[in-house]
């Protein structure tokens, strides 16, 4: 009974580990670009930003794309992913609350 807990919790933590949610950072990275073309849009950002914002979304799709490609994702990947998507974020909150007027 030991053994099978024992294996039982060492596969709930392998899957844990090793689980990623690619479905939750495109979804994510979508709503960024979004946010960014509505934002420029309403004229909240110049066309240079605009252009900045919609360069780092280009790479992170292609991050996204290029960590899937052998369906197995390493913590590494994911945190790296993770910190692109959170900097990402606070660039366009930057942007957004940048009140300068051209």
């Amino acid at each position: 009974m030991k053994k099978i807990f024992f294996v039982l919790v060492l596969i709930f933590q392998i899957v844990f580990v090793f689980a990623h949610e690619r479905a939750g950072f495109v979804e994510r990275q979508q709503r960024q670009e979004t946010l960014i073309t509505t934002a420029f849009k309403n004229g909240q950002l110049t066309e240079n930003e605009y252009n900045k914002l919609m360069k780092e979304q280009k790479h992170i799709k292609d991050a996204l794309e290029t960590n899937d490609l052998d369906n197995h994702w390493t913590m590494l990947e994911h945190n790296i992913m993770v910190t692109k998507l959170d900097r990402a974020e606070k660039r366009i909150r930057k942007f957004l609350r940048n009140t300068e007027k051209v």
